[in-house]
This record gives C-alpha cells, sequence and structure tokens, in this order.
C-alpha cells in the first residue's frame, strides 16, 4: 500500500479499519525515510502474512506493534528486516503458532537492545543453539524456559539461538536467528540456563 514511499516521513494509520485485511505483505517496504510510524490501532486477527511488512523501514528507531493480533499469521519473513534504525521492539505478545516462514525476521536489526522471543511458539521448530563458532546443537530448556547450553561459553562469547521449522538439516529459508547474545561480563558454565532475558542485540 506505502511500498516505495520513500519520502514519507511521518504517517499515522492508526484510524484505518484492517478488521477484514488479510494480507499486510510489504505495505510499508522500502519506506526508508519515515522516522514516526504509528500502527497502533490496526485489528490483524485475520492478517495470514505479514511478509517484509516493515522492511527496510531503517530510521525508525520505534515501532508499536505489541497489540499485534498474529494468531492467525503464516509468514513472517524479513517483517522487519533491516530496520536498522530500531533500538527498541516489543514482540512478547506474538502468536507465532501459525508460522512457517521466520526466515530473517529480525534481519539487520543491529541497534536493538533487547528482544524478548521467550514465547515464541514456533510449532514443531527445534532450538538450535551454538556458541562462538562451536558446532550448532538442538537445545534443551528448563521449565523456566531457558535454554541450556551444552559447553562452557568463555566470556565475550557470542551465543545464537536459531529457530528451525523441520529437522536441523533443513534450508536456510527454514531457519532464523532468534538473537545473539554476548556474553560480556561472566562464563556459562556447561548445562547452565541461558534466559533470554539477558542483553540481546539481534545482529541475524
Amino acid at each position: 500500500m506505502f511500498h516505495g514511499c520513500s519520502s514519507l516521513q511521518i504517517l499515522d494509520v492508526s484510524g484505518f479499519n484492517t478488521e477484514n485485511v488479510t494480507q499486510m505483505g510489504s505495505m510499508f517496504e522500502n519506506c526508508f525515510s519515515l522516522t514516526e510510524l504509528n500502527v497502533s490501532g490496526f485489528k490483524t486477527g485475520n492478517v495470514k502474512s505479514m511478509s517484509s511488512m516493515f522492511y527496510y523501514c531503517k530510521s525508525l528507531t520505534s515501532l508499536d506493534v505489541s497489540g499485534f493480533d498474529t494468531s492467525n499469521v503464516t509468514n513472517m519473513y524479513m517483517m522487519f528486516g533491516n530496520c536498522s534504525g530500531l533500538t527498541t521492539l516489543d514482540v512478547s505478545k506474538f502468536d507465532t503458532s501459525k508460522v512457517t516462514m521466520l526466515y530473517g525476521m529480525f534481519f539487520g536489526c543491529s541497534k536493538l537492545e533487547a528482544l524478548d522471543v521467550s514465547g515464541f511458539n514456533t510449532g514443531n521448530a527445534q532450538l538450535v543453539v551454538q556458541v562462538g563458532n562451536q558446532t550448532p546443537m538442538i537445545a534443551t530448556k528448563t521449565e523456566k524456559g531457558d535454554v541450556v547450553v551444552g559447553y562452557d561459553v568463555a566470556e565475550d562469547t557470542y551465543v545464537y539461538i536459531y529457530a528451525i521449522i523441520g529437522s536441523s538439516s533443513a534450508p536456510a529459508t527454514h531457519r532464523v536467528t532468534l538473537f545473539i547474545c554476548s556474553n560480556n561480563h561472566n562464563g556459562i558454565e556447561k548445562g547452565q540456563g541461558f534466559s533470554s532475558s539477558l542483553p540481546c542485540v539481534v545482529w541475524c
């Protein structure tokens, strides 16, 4: 709808009636001059695709999607891809139980200071943890939902956590880096739970 509106700087669509909308893919794609975007009133309960919805909205520093109903969304490919100015993003209430395409959802969001995806339901997806350049391994989780690291982690080592739709040998289009966390102060001992509440920088 606003795809390629590269000169737009401020846009308030909070009053739009989106109750019957099923496709929001690429809606604001390449609106790279946007500094303010208000979608807080969107009703998204019938939406099935949010693919590339905010792709390359690189001038946004914040975006309120906390009220989005994503219970019927199946495609979130590159939803926030290359939103390189975002420093905060609340997706903690996203229902991802029907999503089959997550690849690159947060690709290039290099300024995000934290991201809570602990409530993401990836259905049949497997979680894979990779520490530094070590071989990736299927992750286990504690009752609290922390990801358990299978080996020692030295200080200043990045921890990558992936969600994979299907098998661990799935193609790249079926893998999304949920977050990458740098443990800047203390090492992590083998078997210790690694909480997604730790400071995380998305760099997928």
